[in-house]
């Protein structure tokens, strides 16, 4: 504790800072580093930190589910998402696999009847539908750019041969954005006054 007042004495002098700067840089040195129980219980909180090449050090949070499956329909529709970790307000790839649930093959269609219809909503309750795309070799991908952080659904709607015959669901929690600094290169900053 001596060698942080030390370090925080030395960073008063050098930066001059103004009294509200230092009970702010005061009440950080003095928070509790540790979990407190409650009610006797620990609850284990788990948040994703990103390295310097976008990935997560913590479990991928982001699609609560990366597949949908159909025991009536034998289908398992899996998505992915590129980058790994949408940025608000730039592009991302979704990338999804339709599979046969019984066999783990692509889904084949030579007529090319098979299409989807694919629907994007938010916490906000916004709408964005896409065009209707042709499953090829199983495969279909969407470009989107994430408005805003939180809770977003993407609905499919499957149709073979002009029918509907199946609609899917996967839910995606898109994380606030996150500056690349650390907290003290952000405190410590020059400001352009």
């Amino acid at each position: 504790m001596n060698q942080n007042l030390n370090l925080l004495a030395t960073l008063i002098i050098i930066m001059g800072l103004s009294g509200s700067s230092l009970i702010f840089i005061l009440s950080l040195l003095l928070l509790p580093t540790h979990i407190i129980p409650v009610s006797g219980e620990r609850y284990p909180v788990v948040f994703a930190q990103m390295d310097n090449d976008n990935n997560t050090t913590a479990s991928n949070t982001i699609a609560n589910n990366k597949t949908w499956i159909s025991q009536r329909d034998n289908l398992n529709i899996a998505i992915e998402l590129e980058p790994k970790i949408p940025i608000i307000d730039e592009w991302t790839k979704l990338q999804f696999e339709v599979r046969n649930l019984d066999t783990g093959n692509l889904v084949t269609d030579n007529n090319s009847s098979l299409t989807i219809n694919v629907t994007m909503t938010d916490h906000d309750s916004r709408l964005f539908k896409f065009p209707e795309q042709t499953i090829t070799d199983g495969k279909f991908n969407v470009d989107y750019i994430f408005p805003d952080d939180g809770q977003h659904q993407i609905i499919l709607q499957l149709y073979k041969n002009s029918t509907a015959f199946t609609i899917a669901s996967l839910d995606l929690n898109i994380p606030h954005p996150q500056s690349s600094k650390g907290f003290l290169a952000q405190l410590f900053q020059a400001q352009p006054f």
